[in-house]
């Protein structure tokens, strides 16, 4: 038995999220989960919390009305077991589609730092995109991505699009591995994105990604860049982008 045999689609979950958390009545249909810090950044919004911390998948939520639009946020943690689990929580509080941004690794120097990247497809090096989609294929596709290439071309903000590179094993980012990857057409690597498309397309639910760029691998020896020293304004920045794109995408798409 190995991950390749986890997937039981007709096998009922002993634990859903659903016996944990009941729905909220008016809960946002549209979510946005940061990888980075927002709590700073939200006094423009009035932004109001919906939800506590709970069993701390999801510590707290918020509700924020941008131009009309009612979205919930929250903060995600790292890693792709800890966000599905809070997906399946906001699931079942009546989320209907979610949209992810955060930081990634660079595998291609020209790469510019703070650049926004668009998953088209990500490479399964993780556990838990096998629980919820069959394993015949080494990468998840993105099929957002048309979508959200039409929402940034629209509104203006340039990007790349390319494969990404999910990977539990962050100390495991090994040269060999990486030169394989990037032979693919990965051009970033990052810890949630195979996860997240598998379990959206599990129980078809629109899925969004977009990452900025911060360090880099391609390289005789790493390149942090700036990550974990991004500039304050810079990420206020960001929160600004994902609140409008997530508007867009619930104006045209819901």
């Amino acid at each position: 038995m190995s991950i390749i045999n986890a997937y039981h689609p007709d096998s009922e979950p002993i634990i859903k999220a659903s016996d944990l958390q009941p729905p909220i009545a008016g809960f946002p249909k549209t979510v946005v989960g940061s990888f980075k810090e927002i709590d700073p950044f939200l006094a423009p919004y009035d932004a109001q919390i919906i939800e506590e911390a709970g069993h701390r998948l999801v510590a707290p939520v918020w509700r924020v009305n941008y131009k009309g639009s009612d979205i919930a946020l929250f903060q995600a943690r790292v890693g792709a077991p800890v966000t599905v689990a809070a997906m399946e929580k906001l699931r079942a509080m009546g989320a209907e589609q979610f949209l992810f941004y955060g930081y990634c690794g660079v595998l291609d120097r020209d790469i510019a730092r703070g650049g926004i990247l668009l998953p088209t497809a990500a490479y399964r090096d993780e556990g838990t995109s096998y629980h919820y989609a069959l394993p015949d294929e080494s990468y998840i596709t993105v099929p957002t991505a048309a979508r959200l290439q039409e929402t940034l071309t629209e509104l203006e903000l340039p990007y790349t699009c390319t494969k990404a590179w999910t990977t539990d094993a962050f100390y495991r980012e090994t040269r060999a591995a990486m030169e394989a990857r990037r032979a693919e057409g990965c051009g970033v690597v990052e810890m949630e994105c195979a996860a997240i498309m598998a379990m959206a397309q599990f129980y078809g639910l629109p899925a969004y990604q977009f990452f900025f760029a911060e360090d880099c691998l391609d390289g005789e020896a790493w390149d942090r860049r700036n990550l974990g020293h991004v500039p304050q304004n810079e990420q206020a920045r960001w929160l600004q982008i994902a609140l409008e794109v997530a508007c867009q995408i619930e104006r045209r798409y819901t």
